[in-house]
């Protein structure tokens, strides 16, 4: 997990790949979490596309723990809850 690092997913998916991790492997973008959120799934491959899309600050997740969600660069709407103590 890399914290507002989706200007340099360029950078990073082109190191990873370097190093030998495959193309298909899968990424998530999570996107203003903490307002109104944005979950992109997707793969390493398209991890640069993914982040230009990205306009607030951004946590990048990438590895095989996120191959249960869905291979293609899609939106998945998160919804977003603000908790107080009490």
């Amino acid at each position: 997990m890399l914290y507002m690092a989706s200007r340099d997913a360029q950078l990073v998916a082109d190191e990873l790949l370097a190093a030998g991790m495959r193309a298909d492997t899968p990424v998530a973008i999570a996107e203003s979490v903490s307002s109104n959120a944005t979950t992109r799934a997707g793969v390493l491959r398209d991890l640069p596309h993914m982040a230009a899309r990205c306009t607030g600050p951004a946590l990048l997740m990438i590895g095989e723990v996120l191959g249960g969600i869905s291979t293609e660069s899609v939106d998945i709407p998160v919804e977003s809850r603000r908790y107080t103590a009490s």
